[in-house]
């Protein structure tokens, strides 16, 4: 074990965290959350160093999870109005298609409509 300045006991750590000593013991025990930690006797000790690595991952996990919701109903609007021109993308496609292009404009045009078939399908939308 490092300089023990650089370890909280469980009361420590909860406070460094901004959570009940309660609350990070359950964490631990039911494995919500993997929070790397020694046992000595009875008592257990946290590094500083893994719970600033463990607030960054759930400061992350929280953003990721805002933009979720922020963007999803975004998202979903985006789907619903490719939706509703999915008829109308193939034909214009199609039709670009059948003129006389480059080779690789062809075969751009060619995955792009398979990537929008793959993704409206992917959420169900046919």
């Amino acid at each position: 074990m490092q300089n023990l300045d650089d370890w909280l006991t469980m009361e420590q750590a909860g406070d460094y965290l901004g959570c009940s000593a309660s609350a990070l013991s359950s964490w631990i025990t039911n494995g919500k959350y993997e929070i790397p930690h020694e046992v000595k006797g009875n008592i257990r000790l946290f590094n500083i160093a893994s719970l600033d690595a463990f607030k960054e991952q759930r400061e992350k996990e929280r953003e990721s999870k805002q933009n979720r919701f922020r963007y999803g109903h975004a998202g979903h609007e985006a789907l619903s109005a490719l939706a509703f021109l999915r008829v109308e993308h193939s034909q214009v496609i199609d039709s670009i298609l059948t003129m006389p292009i480059h080779p690789d404009a062809k075969s751009c045009l060619t995955e792009t409509r398979n990537a929008i078939n793959t993704v409206l399908k992917a959420f169900r939308i046919e």
